[in-house]
């Protein structure tokens, strides 16, 4: 959950990383603490869920075999949910937002 909710326009990145005891048993900087990404552009995206293949995420290497579960991914899951960012939004400006998006809490 993120709160307050996060607005985004434009690119974007999702990092997935250790948490709890893991998380603090890697410094932040460590390459090792970002387990996969997922890099997009609002432009792309449409209200609501969309599910993710694994080739579609950057993941470090070292983790890959275990989040694949198979040679291609393909059972791999990853569901990414948003909505359109509410935003009061002059009429001139409508078209410059039309793809800022929040991921929901």
């Amino acid at each position: 959950t993120i709160s307050p909710p996060c607005e985004m326009k434009g690119d974007f990145a999702i990092v997935v990383k250790f948490g709890g005891a893991y998380g603090r048993s890697l410094r932040s900087d460590d390459p090792a603490a970002a387990i996969a990404r997922y890099v997009a552009h609002t432009a792309f995206l449409s209200d609501g869920a969309i599910d993710v293949r694994f080739t579609d995420v950057d993941v470090h290497p070292a983790y890959a075999p275990a989040l694949a579960y198979d040679d291609n991914g393909e059972n791999f899951k990853l569901r990414l949910a948003f909505k359109y960012a509410d935003q009061d939004v002059d009429q001139d400006d409508k078209d410059d937002d039309d793809d800022a998006f929040e991921v929901p809490a």
